[in-house]
């Protein structure tokens, strides 16, 4: 038979025969066997059947041979069978990824090739065919790693070490109290861990791994991160006195923070073996006062932080000096009382020059022997200030008083001490008599009054009125602050008016007392013949009289107009007084407040004395649209 025909052939037995091939592998090892983990062992039991029915042998296959080979020894052939039912043991397998290879040769003498290794088919055939037998491989789980221990442990970290007693692990995995650390390749022997907490205990195992599974643990490994001394404070000197020394510094920020000590020495060398001056257990406490010290003596002092495992860290070394012993300040010399009123004086005193002068203190007393149990007034706490006004105190009342200088070491001085008796209750002042006016005119007369002399003189208010009934709530004419001005003339009066006076003198507590009530009639215009007397027409009316004035020309009229003179000057006239113009632009001004209506009558007599070249103005009046009335005269 050719070739052709005998594969012809075998593809029509393959096609009618499906058959199902087993392997099974077991991994239980005989006895005697070495229990090297570098090999497995496998005892393979071979079945042929077509769907469930067991078959003797395929009708294709007359010898079956197994190959067994690993990824690196490749291919050794182990055995050859020409039955359909055996369990062959196979010892000392390489480990590895194991490749089971079946070639089987048929009654032609064809070979067909089959295999399969841990992790899918493998199908050899130089024919077509549908007979594909199913191959299975159990691998030895690697040995668990041995002598677990570890090295260059710190406070944050670890170095894990074991030695490999399995050859056929594929990975490592390390484990951190129960959890995954990380996982590792194969043939590792250590893992360095980081990211511990300082002084904390933990956990760690390792298992090796392959496609068969994890191998059981490592012995577990306790161990605790190493504990480092606390962070170290700085430390600084905040005050001084002569028994005591303040200190302060940064918070120490360590989680196993237990307690600040501080030492302190009289030397330089200041350490845990020196004087444990306190120990603060509340890690936010910054600051403290080192007290019962020597006056004008040298102390070092440190501050060391302990920790809750028994380390420390010390600060900086700080050295400070006592104040030298204090002595009391000098005492100030009080001035007697000043300013004395019936609730209030003023004191005054030396300056104390100390150089740890802290404040002076006013002390007061109704009886004598002031001291710093007294009511204290107030507490100034500048040198320079020398004077004080004591306000609050009793009418009529007599006050003892002392000044005491403080230091700043709390030491005190007191000064000499001054009395003073408050003045009486405030009353009115005592009124004075207002003679009858005097020197009358028809604008002024003179008015005069006896002195008041009471100490709290403050003025002379005069008022006036044109009825009787004056008070302070009438004109107020003039205040008068010397007690010894008596007198007073009254100015700007109308002719023949009857006025009314008052003095009232008003002391400095506010009070006033008011004189007795006078009236004067200022004299009236005289007739002159009847030229130029007043009607219900008149607007002004100057008489030319105004006997003592200087720049003033009176209205005599009730209107008041009065003018002002611009260079004019008084002369006696033809048959009283006039005025004397002797220059160009000299004139007599008068007020705005005229209002003579849209037309009127101006009369007035003039004397020329002399020659004159040209018009001279002699009375005008400026008006609010800027136009002038005047008279003036003209030489003809």
């Amino acid at each position: 038979m050719s070739y052709t025909q005998r594969k012809c052939m075998k593809k029509t037995i393959l096609a009618a025969i499906t058959l199902l091939f087993v392997v099974y592998c077991n991994r239980q090892q005989p006895s005697g066997v070495s229990t090297d983990s570098r090999f497995v062992t496998l005892s393979p039991k071979i079945e042929w059947k077509k769907g469930a029915t067991l078959l003797t042998r395929p009708e294709s296959v007359d010898t079956v041979r197994f190959h067994i080979a690993n990824k690196k020894e490749g291919f050794n052939t182990l055995s050859s069978f020409s039955n359909t039912d055996f369990t062959p043991v196979f010892r000392r397998v390489p480990a590895g990824i194991i490749k089971i290879e079946i070639d089987g040769l048929d009654s032609n003498g064809i070979s067909i090739f089959y295999g399969r290794d841990s992790s899918s088919y493998i199908n050899y055939s130089d024919i077509e065919g549908e007979f594909k037998p199913t191959i299975t491989v159990s691998l030895r789980p690697p040995l668990p790693p041995v002598n677990f221990a570890y090295t260059n442990l710190t406070a944050t970290g670890v170095v894990l070490i074991w030695q490999d007693q399995a050859s056929n692990e594929d990975s490592f995995f390390v484990y951190q109290d129960g959890q995954l650390y990380t996982v590792l390749g194969a043939n590792s022997v250590l893992s360095a861990v980081s990211g511990l907490q300082e002084n904390t205990p933990y956990r760690f195992f390792v298992k090796a791994r392959n496609d068969s599974g994890f191998s059981a643990p490592s012995d577990t490994l306790l161990l605790t991160t190493l504990n480092l001394p606390p962070a170290a404070v700085v430390v600084a000197v905040t005050a001084t006195t002569t028994s005591s020394v303040s200190l302060s510094w940064n918070a120490n920020t360590n989680t196993d923070f237990s307690a600040y000590k501080i030492f302190q020495s009289n030397t330089a060398t200041v350490d845990t073996l020196s004087a444990l001056v306190a120990t603060l257990s509340a890690q936010n406490t910054t600051a403290y006062t080192v007290t019962g010290l020597s006056a004008g003596m040298t102390y070092y002092f440190k501050v060391y932080v302990f920790d809750q495992g028994g380390l420390s860290g010390g600060s900086n070394a700080v050295s400070a000096s006592t104040n030298q012993a204090n002595t009391a300040p000098a005492a100030v010399t009080l001035n007697n009382p000043a300013d004395i009123s019936s609730s209030s004086l003023t004191l005054s005193w030396s300056q104390n020059s100390d150089t740890d002068f802290a404040s002076y203190r006013i002390y007061r007393s109704t009886t004598a022997g002031v001291s710093t149990s007294s009511t204290l007034v107030s507490t100034i706490t500048t040198q320079t200030t020398v004077n004080f006004s004591v306000t609050g105190l009793n009418s009529g009342t007599l006050y003892y008083f002392k000044v005491f200088v403080f230091d700043q070491g709390g030491l005190n001085t007191g000064s000499n001490e001054v009395s003073a008796i408050t003045q009486p209750p405030n009353v009115p002042p005592t009124a004075v008599t207002l003679n009858n006016p005097s020197n009358i005119t028809t604008s002024s007369l003179t008015l005069s009054w006896t002195q008041n002399n009471d100490t709290d003189f403050e003025s002379y208010r005069i008022y006036s009125s044109t009825s009787s009934g004056v008070t302070t709530s009438s004109t107020l004419l003039t205040t008068v602050t010397s007690a010894a001005t008596t007198t007073f003339n009254v100015t700007s009066l109308n002719p023949n008016t009857t006025y009314y006076f008052k003095v009232f003198v008003f002391d400095q507590g506010g009070l006033n007392t008011g004189s007795n009530e006078v009236s004067a009639t200022t004299t009236a215009v005289s007739s002159d013949s009847g030229i130029f007397t007043q009607d219900a027409n008149t607007v002004v009316l100057y008489r030319f009289d105004n006997t003592g004035a200087s720049d003033t020309l009176y209205d005599v009229s009730v209107n008041g107009f009065h003018g002002k003179l611009n260079g004019p000057a008084w002369t006696t006239g033809i048959a009283k007084q006039g005025l004397n113009f002797t220059s160009s632009w000299m004139y007599v001004n008068l007020p705005k407040s005229i209002n003579a209506g849209s037309s009127f009558t101006l009369e007035i007599w003039i004397y020329p004395h002399s020659s004159n070249p040209g018009g001279e103005s002699m009375i005008f009046r400026h008006r609010a649209d800027n136009r002038d009335i005047a008279i003036a005269y003209n030489k003809v």
